[in-house]
Protein backbone atom coordinates (compact mmCIF):
# COMPACT_ATOMS: atom_id res chain seq x y z
CA UNK A 1 0.00 0.00 0.00
CA UNK A 2 2.94 2.21 1.30
CA UNK A 3 4.82 1.51 -2.25
CA UNK A 4 1.51 2.19 -4.24
CA UNK A 5 1.17 5.65 -3.28
CA UNK A 6 4.80 6.44 -3.20
CA UNK A 7 4.28 5.53 -6.85
CA UNK A 8 1.17 7.83 -7.04
CA UNK A 9 2.91 10.68 -5.80
CA UNK A 10 5.98 10.48 -7.80
CA UNK A 11 3.61 10.25 -11.07
CA UNK A 12 1.90 13.71 -10.17
CA UNK A 13 5.31 14.89 -9.60
CA UNK A 14 6.38 14.02 -13.05
CA UNK A 15 3.11 15.34 -14.55
CA UNK A 16 3.62 18.39 -13.00
CA UNK A 17 7.64 18.54 -14.18
CA UNK A 18 6.05 17.89 -17.65
CA UNK A 19 3.24 20.46 -17.50
CA UNK A 20 5.66 23.08 -15.99
CA UNK A 21 8.59 22.27 -19.52
CA UNK A 22 5.60 21.98 -22.05
CA UNK A 23 4.54 25.75 -20.84
CA UNK A 24 8.22 27.23 -20.94
CA UNK A 25 9.03 25.18 -24.66
CA UNK A 26 5.63 27.15 -25.88
CA UNK A 27 6.71 30.00 -24.64
CA UNK A 28 4.91 31.22 -21.76
CA UNK A 29 4.17 34.31 -20.72
CA UNK A 30 2.27 34.70 -17.55
CA UNK A 31 0.83 38.04 -15.42
CA UNK A 32 -0.39 38.68 -13.07
CA UNK A 33 -2.28 42.18 -11.85
CA UNK A 34 -1.72 43.69 -8.26
CA UNK A 35 -4.55 43.25 -5.74
CA UNK A 36 -5.83 46.51 -4.44
CA UNK A 37 -3.82 48.39 -1.54
CA UNK A 38 -5.50 50.23 1.29
CA UNK A 39 -3.29 53.25 1.57
CA UNK A 40 -2.84 55.50 4.18
CA UNK A 41 -1.14 58.70 4.04
CA UNK A 42 -0.78 61.68 6.21
CA UNK A 43 -4.82 62.68 6.08
CA UNK A 44 -5.61 60.62 3.16
CA UNK A 45 -7.07 57.19 2.91
CA UNK A 46 -8.08 55.11 -0.70
CA UNK A 47 -7.89 52.01 -2.47
CA UNK A 48 -4.90 51.95 -4.96
CA UNK A 49 -5.48 49.36 -7.61
CA UNK A 50 -3.11 48.66 -10.63
CA UNK A 51 -3.94 45.98 -13.45
CA UNK A 52 -1.45 44.38 -15.60
CA UNK A 53 -2.95 42.69 -18.88
CA UNK A 54 -0.64 41.27 -21.60
CA UNK A 55 -1.74 42.86 -25.09
CA UNK A 56 0.87 41.29 -27.49
CA UNK A 57 2.93 38.62 -25.79
CA UNK A 58 1.82 34.79 -26.91
CA UNK A 59 4.21 34.10 -29.72
CA UNK A 60 7.85 33.71 -29.96
CA UNK A 61 10.55 36.60 -30.68
CA UNK A 62 13.63 37.36 -32.36
CA UNK A 63 16.02 40.20 -31.56
CA UNK A 64 15.03 43.68 -32.79
CA UNK A 65 17.04 46.84 -33.40
CA UNK A 66 16.03 49.32 -30.76
CA UNK A 67 15.12 51.79 -33.44
CA UNK A 68 12.43 49.54 -34.88
CA UNK A 69 10.17 49.10 -31.75
CA UNK A 70 7.75 51.41 -32.30
CA UNK A 71 7.30 49.97 -35.98
CA UNK A 72 6.70 46.75 -34.18
CA UNK A 73 3.97 48.02 -32.01
CA UNK A 74 2.29 49.55 -34.34
CA UNK A 75 2.49 45.88 -36.56
CA UNK A 76 1.11 44.01 -33.08
CA UNK A 77 4.89 43.86 -32.01
CA UNK A 78 5.48 41.41 -35.36
CA UNK A 79 8.32 42.14 -37.95
CA UNK A 80 7.73 42.18 -41.65
CA UNK A 81 8.00 39.02 -42.04
CA UNK A 82 5.38 38.07 -39.63
CA UNK A 83 7.50 37.32 -36.79
CA UNK A 84 7.54 38.30 -32.89
CA UNK A 85 9.48 41.07 -32.49
CA UNK A 86 8.06 42.51 -29.04
CA UNK A 87 5.87 41.60 -26.10
CA UNK A 88 3.94 44.96 -24.96
CA UNK A 89 1.77 45.38 -21.73
CA UNK A 90 -1.37 47.72 -20.79
CA UNK A 91 -0.80 49.34 -16.93
CA UNK A 92 -3.92 50.86 -15.73
CA UNK A 93 -3.62 52.74 -12.63
CA UNK A 94 -6.87 53.66 -10.64
CA UNK A 95 -8.20 54.48 -7.14
CA UNK A 96 -5.55 56.70 -6.16
CA UNK A 97 -6.13 60.31 -4.71
CA UNK A 98 -7.43 62.76 -7.28
CA UNK A 99 -6.10 65.72 -5.52
CA UNK A 100 -2.51 64.02 -6.02
CA UNK A 101 0.13 66.24 -8.34
CA UNK A 102 2.12 63.54 -9.72
CA UNK A 103 2.80 59.45 -9.60
CA UNK A 104 6.04 57.90 -10.86
CA UNK A 105 6.73 54.25 -11.46
CA UNK A 106 10.10 52.07 -12.00
CA UNK A 107 11.03 48.59 -12.92
CA UNK A 108 13.13 46.14 -11.27
CA UNK A 109 14.03 42.99 -13.11
CA UNK A 110 15.89 39.54 -12.59
CA UNK A 111 16.92 37.95 -15.82
CA UNK A 112 18.03 34.12 -16.18
CA UNK A 113 20.11 33.57 -19.76
CA UNK A 114 18.68 36.77 -20.91
CA UNK A 115 21.73 39.49 -21.97
CA UNK A 116 20.31 42.01 -24.35
CA UNK A 117 16.12 42.47 -22.82
CA UNK A 118 15.25 46.37 -23.80
CA UNK A 119 12.15 48.11 -22.89
CA UNK A 120 10.52 51.33 -23.69
CA UNK A 121 7.61 53.10 -21.64
CA UNK A 122 4.54 55.27 -23.28
CA UNK A 123 1.86 57.38 -22.03
CA UNK A 124 -1.90 57.36 -23.15
CA UNK A 125 -2.76 60.33 -24.57
CA UNK A 126 -6.11 62.23 -25.73
CA UNK A 127 -4.42 63.02 -29.01
CA UNK A 128 -1.13 62.60 -31.48
CA UNK A 129 1.60 64.69 -29.51
CA UNK A 130 4.11 63.81 -32.87
CA UNK A 131 3.69 61.39 -34.99
CA UNK A 132 7.14 60.06 -34.74
CA UNK A 133 6.85 59.03 -31.21
CA UNK A 134 2.87 57.97 -31.04
CA UNK A 135 1.20 55.31 -32.00
CA UNK A 136 -2.41 54.55 -32.38
CA UNK A 137 -3.84 51.08 -30.90
CA UNK A 138 -7.12 49.78 -30.42
CA UNK A 139 -8.51 53.49 -31.30
CA UNK A 140 -6.21 54.63 -27.95
CA UNK A 141 -3.21 56.47 -28.84
CA UNK A 142 0.01 55.72 -26.64
CA UNK A 143 3.34 58.12 -26.95
CA UNK A 144 6.89 57.21 -25.88
CA UNK A 145 7.94 58.47 -23.00
CA UNK A 146 10.38 57.01 -22.38
CA UNK A 147 13.24 55.66 -25.28
CA UNK A 148 14.60 52.32 -26.10
CA UNK A 149 16.70 51.12 -23.08
CA UNK A 150 18.60 48.68 -21.53
CA UNK A 151 17.41 46.28 -18.98
CA UNK A 152 19.79 46.42 -16.07
CA UNK A 153 19.22 43.72 -13.78
CA UNK A 154 17.98 44.12 -10.59
CA UNK A 155 18.30 48.00 -11.10
CA UNK A 156 15.40 50.22 -10.66
CA UNK A 157 14.54 50.90 -14.23
CA UNK A 158 12.49 54.26 -14.54
CA UNK A 159 9.61 54.96 -16.28
CA UNK A 160 9.18 58.82 -15.49
CA UNK A 161 6.58 61.01 -13.97
CA UNK A 162 2.76 61.27 -14.63
CA UNK A 163 0.70 64.30 -14.25
CA UNK A 164 -2.45 62.85 -12.44
CA UNK A 165 -4.39 66.51 -11.75
CA UNK A 166 -7.89 66.11 -12.30
CA UNK A 167 -7.65 62.40 -13.44
CA UNK A 168 -9.26 58.83 -12.46
CA UNK A 169 -6.47 56.51 -13.71
CA UNK A 170 -3.83 56.65 -16.10
CA UNK A 171 -2.79 54.10 -18.41
CA UNK A 172 0.18 53.37 -20.04
CA UNK A 173 2.24 50.17 -22.29
CA UNK A 174 5.12 48.71 -21.10
CA UNK A 175 7.64 46.90 -24.15
CA UNK A 176 9.86 44.83 -23.95
CA UNK A 177 12.00 43.00 -26.72
CA UNK A 178 15.41 41.44 -26.99
CA UNK A 179 17.97 43.86 -28.76
CA UNK A 180 19.60 42.69 -32.02
CA UNK A 181 23.58 42.36 -31.87
CA UNK A 182 23.43 41.12 -36.00
CA UNK A 183 25.12 37.75 -34.62
CA UNK A 184 23.91 34.95 -33.09
CA UNK A 185 22.49 35.14 -29.60
CA UNK A 186 21.39 31.81 -29.32
CA UNK A 187 23.54 31.06 -26.45
CA UNK A 188 22.93 33.95 -24.26
CA UNK A 189 19.09 35.43 -24.93
CA UNK A 190 17.00 32.47 -24.64
CA UNK A 191 15.79 32.20 -21.22
CA UNK A 192 13.48 34.06 -18.41
CA UNK A 193 12.83 36.94 -17.14
CA UNK A 194 10.81 38.05 -13.91
CA UNK A 195 9.72 41.96 -13.53
CA UNK A 196 8.62 43.64 -10.60
CA UNK A 197 6.46 47.11 -11.37
CA UNK A 198 5.82 49.76 -9.10
CA UNK A 199 4.32 52.92 -9.10
CA UNK A 200 5.00 55.77 -6.53
CA UNK A 201 1.88 58.29 -5.21
CA UNK A 202 2.86 61.86 -4.29
CA UNK A 203 1.99 61.18 -0.82
CA UNK A 204 3.70 58.16 -0.26
CA UNK A 205 1.93 55.66 -1.26
CA UNK A 206 2.78 52.36 -3.60
CA UNK A 207 1.53 49.77 -5.75
CA UNK A 208 3.20 46.89 -6.92
CA UNK A 209 2.39 43.99 -10.14
CA UNK A 210 4.49 41.34 -11.66
CA UNK A 211 5.28 40.11 -14.72
CA UNK A 212 6.88 36.89 -15.62
CA UNK A 213 7.93 35.17 -19.13
CA UNK A 214 10.51 33.35 -21.18
CA UNK A 215 11.51 34.24 -24.15
CA UNK A 216 12.13 32.05 -27.36
CA UNK A 217 13.46 32.52 -30.84
CA UNK A 218 12.30 31.33 -34.16
CA UNK A 219 14.70 31.13 -37.19
CA UNK A 220 13.06 30.33 -40.10
CA UNK A 221 11.07 33.71 -42.37
CA UNK A 222 7.67 32.54 -42.56
CA UNK A 223 7.26 34.91 -45.79
CA UNK A 224 9.51 37.44 -47.88
CA UNK A 225 7.02 37.93 -50.32
CA UNK A 226 6.53 41.13 -51.58
CA UNK A 227 8.77 42.72 -49.68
Amino acid sequence: MERKKITYVATIIIVLILSILGSTYAYLTASTASVPNSIQAASNAYTLSMNITPLYNNFRIIPMNDADFLKALNNNCKDKYNRGACSAYKININGYDTKLNAISGKMNVTLSNIENLSYAFLEKKDEVINDDICVTIEDDIYCITKEATPVVEEDDLPFGSYNIANTTDKDFLLVLWLTNLNESQNDFDLGDYNATITFLMGDGGTITGNIAASIGKENELQSQSGE
